[in-house]
């Protein structure tokens, strides 16, 4: 994490979810100022101001005078609508920066006046966040948009102490889809995982607290290595009779998983072979993860 560097420009968070709460937190402990913030329910509203001590709207889209920067936490699909609610409603003006927090869209969704917010851009915090109440975590910020918008955003993550990047505009979805595999994905993967430890006679809480640390070992391996030297287990060893007993056990207890287990093994095989060298077990190992019908 980078050292924070405060900022003078007011904060208005625009939605109450899973992010715009962390953010609103984030903000305040920062020392950011914090304009306020909107939700469309009433009772929402009131937990947030109690649980973080910040002015809460709820109803219409709110009155955005006291604020310099307006942060959008809303879902993806109701961006470019309340974008174009907020201009042609007279809530944003010239001096307003408008940044939006998708990980998909690009920031021109929010220009609907050549003129007015004086910039636009996305703010993408490339982390997840739980419901439940947790200190502030290490994260990079995906930045992309208009340049006023840019240093704005870079502003705003070295005041809440996070580095950043930018992304091109055109592969917004393809920057996202990279962050979907890495995170969402590896949730899936440790619930079947743990599913399986389960079936063995595992119970299933156990199997899942066990698995997430062995996820958060490969993860701090990362830390320190590329991920070809990360990597362990068999097909890192060449170790084809191993990968072969595995596939006959999800054949027997969860043919479901035979497919997942086969192309994720064929990209880690070319993960580990990109380099050029083979192993006398590699041959075997492509064999096995090929498709085919149990």
């Amino acid at each position: 994490m980078i050292t924070p560097s405060p900022i003078e420009e007011r904060v208005f968070v625009l939605g109450t979810g899973r992010l715009g709460t962390a953010l609103l937190r984030e903000l305040s402990e920062a020392g950011v100022a914090v304009a306020g913030a909107w939700t469309r329910s009433s009772e929402r509203a009131a937990e947030v101001a109690r649980d973080l001590g910040v002015a809460v709207q709820h109803g219409p889209l709110p009155d955005l005078a006291a604020a310099d920067i307006v942060l959008l936490t809303i879902p993806d699909s109701a961006i470019a609508t309340t974008a174009a609610q907020l201009a042609h409603g007279g809530r944003l003006t010239r001096h307003h920066i408008l940044l939006h927090c998708s990980g998909a869209l690009p920031a021109d969704v929010l220009r609907h006046d050549p003129g007015c917010p004086r910039a636009v851009g996305c703010y993408h915090p490339l982390q997840s966040f739980s419901r439940r109440k947790q200190l502030c975590r290490e994260y990079f910020v995906a930045l992309q948009g208009e340049e006023s918008a840019l240093e704005c955003g870079k502003a705003l993550a070295r005041a809440l102490g996070h580095p950043t990047f930018e992304v091109l505009p055109e592969s917004k979805a393809l920057y996202h889809a990279g962050a979907v595999l890495a995170a969402n994905f590896l949730v899936t993967l440790l619930g079947y995982g743990a599913e399986l430890l389960s079936r063995g006679g595992v119970p299933y809480e156990t199997a899942l607290r066990a698995l997430s640390q062995l996820a958060s070992g490969a993860i701090e391996n990362l830390r320190h290595e590329c991920p070809c030297d990360s990597l362990t287990g068999p097909v890192a060893r060449g170790d084809a009779e191993t990968v072969a007993r595995h596939l006959a056990a999800l054949c027997d207890n969860a043919p479901e998983l035979t497919t997942l287990y086969r192309v994720m093994g064929r990209y880690t095989l070319a993960l580990i072979t990109s380099r050029g060298k083979t192993r006398p077990g590699d041959e075997r190992l492509r064999d096995l993860f090929m498709e085919r019908k149990e």
